[in-house]
């Protein structure tokens, strides 16, 4: 269990500034404010002056609905002066309130600091529990928590506002997701965003794929010629920058990640990613059977995470490139993408 104690900081949600009570936070969102790389740490990473990142947080203690956790977490914001930083990125969260660290300590270091994170708390269920029995708080929940924060944002004149990036991982993805009609939307209304091992059943994801180009495979999509949204297993299959066009949406999912690839059609259809040649990971004697796979891929879900990164459920060891090729951070190098995820990795 990591240690938990009260930010002093007043650029943290918790911290005796702040209009949200400490022991409103819940396990999950106590660890995320007073846990992450500090203003000298990062600066001792970059060798050049460094900020203090802002991190806010809402649990579900701190008030009754998302709607009230939402305003309160833009309170937050505009208390902090995170719309003056560079970077303002709007996370979903698993099912408990987690955040992956990597992920968002990768972010921080990338960007000196200059950055805030704003989380809110929807459930106090696993995530495998709030997917089959109430899929509806995350969504609720990720789309009143954008709509807040873009409502203030997109009224900043636009050289006076930080970059805006919607992320997720896992039931995280789902929530943020579901903030938007459309990918269009997501385009639209942000500059940029980074899903990560997204399950099945979300949108627009689901439409994404249905929709990829002729010819590409279901565990690595292309969408559109790859203008703006691409789909890789690792941050290196990206492709190359030049035929990329702003913004950029990133989803990174694994060709053997259960949670990604768990459906109920499994009852009785045969999946494109086991019609196709297989992705890496996926063992080539593997067959569709009606319901058996079903339930195979299902019993895999929780096994997910146990397996070494770069496979299943697991993405801390490619995270900084494709947080290097969302956000474009200014004169970045893959020097520096290396230089970040090897302390990236030591740290986890």
């Amino acid at each position: 269990m990591l240690f938990r104690s009260q930010p002093t900081s007043p650029l943290r949600s918790g911290s005796a500034q702040s209009l949200v009570a400490w022991d409103t936070l819940g396990e999950a969102g106590q660890n995320i404010v007073s846990q992450g790389p500090t203003q000298q740490s990062i600066a001792d990473f970059t060798g050049a002056p460094a900020m203090e990142p802002i991190r806010v947080y809402v649990g579900m203690k701190t008030a009754p609905t998302a709607k009230q956790r939402s305003a309160l977490a833009v309170a937050e914001l505009e208390r902090t002066g995170a719309f003056q930083r560079k970077v303002l990125v709007v996370a979903g969260v698993t099912g408990t309130g987690w955040l992956e660290p990597q992920s968002i300590n990768a972010i921080e270091y990338m960007w000196g600091g200059d950055t805030a994170i704003v989380a809110a708390q929807y459930s106090f269920l696993p995530s495998w529990m709030s997917f089959i029995i109430d899929r509806q708080r995350p969504a609720e929940a990720g789309q009143a928590l954008f709509d807040a924060v873009y409502e203030v944002w997109s009224k900043l004149p636009p050289d006076h506002r930080p970059k805006l990036i919607v992320y997720g991982l896992s039931l995280g993805s789902y929530a943020m997701q579901s903030a938007f009609a459309t990918i269009g939307s997501v385009m639209n209304q942000s500059d940029g965003a980074l899903f990560v091992g997204t399950p099945n059943f979300t949108e627009p994801w689901g439409t994404v794929e249905e929709n990829r180009d002729p010819g590409s495979p279901e565990w690595k999509p292309v969408y559109e010629g790859g203008e703006n949204v691409r789909f890789a297993p690792q941050s290196d299959q990206l492709g190359e920058s030049d035929t990329w066009s702003d913004p950029r949406v990133v989803y990174l999912q694994h060709a053997n990640d259960p949670v990604v690839w768990w459906s109920y059609n499994l009852f009785a259809q045969e999946p494109d990613w086991l019609k196709e040649p297989r992705g890496p990971g996926v063992s080539p004697s593997m067959r569709w059977i009606p319901v058996i796979t079903f339930l195979q891929v299902t019993v895999d879900q929780f096994f997910g995470v146990n397996v070494p990164n770069g496979n299943g459920h697991n993405y801390p060891n490619t995270i900084v490139g494709a947080w290097a090729d969302v956000t474009q951070p200014p004169g970045w190098t893959s020097a520096q993408t290396a230089k970040l995820q090897a302390l990236i990795d030591s740290q986890g």
